[in-house]
């Protein structure tokens, strides 16, 4: 079986961490893989970076978001299966390896694992075992559990569920996995596949009070119960304390 991975980055004015997810890509154990960094026309010193790497198909052009970039990635795929991983976050040096192995034992068309969660220097904070979930779960119960890093797509099964909703600032991803899960099965991989870079300038640290609102639109668009009394109770705790963390958006 010889599987090839598609990796799509997308980034903007992030050169003093690109270099750090750039290397965690191309020196993966498992070499059958493609990796394309779509840069929203930086000012930084993100180009003159991207072409030091002969190895990288990138383009830097304005667009419309994180989403939008995604979306451009995602045209030039030719791989089996995709993910994409932001310029201030990096993989785990065996993760499209343990991801592979997977692959060889499930046709599930979505396949995640867990996620260290680390500072800006890269120290580790806490490792997450990712919550098992299905689709009923992310609707009903929590969404914030989707990690997003550690989490890879057939891309064949693009032509099901489309690209991701530009419309939709900072949980596309959430949105992105339902429909995968309306038409595809999930295999979780106990392994940490990759790393989450914790700090005050993520997007969703940077919009927390738009990331409840979207969870809430996306969950009640696509038939949950993210209305429900004890949903947003818990869904408001979670905004406040991480607004006591990071400051309020």
């Amino acid at each position: 079986m010889d599987i090839k991975f598609s990796i799509i980055t997308p980034s903007f004015n992030n050169a003093h961490f690109i270099v750090d997810t750039i290397e965690s890509v191309l020196s993966q154990t498992y070499k059958n893989f493609e990796y394309i960094v779509i840069d929203g026309g930086s000012n930084d010193d993100t180009v003159n970076i991207l072409k030091k790497y002969k190895a990288i198909k990138w383009i830097s052009e304005k667009d419309c978001g994180c989403a939008d970039a995604i979306n451009k990635g995602l045209k030039l795929i030719t791989g089996d299966y995709i993910s994409w991983i932001n310029s201030d976050d990096y993989y785990e040096p065996d993760a499209l390896f343990n991801v592979y192995e997977a692959i060889k034992k499930s046709s599930a068309g979505l396949i995640y694992g867990n996620l260290n969660y680390v500072d800006y220097g890269k120290k580790l904070i806490s490792n997450d075992k990712t919550h098992i979930y299905d689709l009923n779960y992310l609707l009903n119960y929590d969404a914030d559990i989707i990690r997003q890093p550690a989490t890879f797509f057939k891309s064949e099964l693009l032509l099901k569920t489309g690209n991701l909703n530009i419309d939709l600032k900072c949980v596309f991803d959430y949105d992105f996995i339902i429909r995968f899960l309306k038409v595809t099965q999930t295999y979780y991989i106990d392994k940490t596949l990759a790393n989450y870079r914790y700090h005050n300038n993520t997007l969703t640290r940077r919009n927390i009070s738009t990331q409840g609102k979207e969870i809430i639109k996306v969950s009640l668009e696509n038939g949950g119960r993210f209305a429900s009394k004890l949903v947003l109770k818990n869904l408001l705790k979670k905004i406040i304390l991480k607004k006591i963390y990071f400051g309020s958006d």
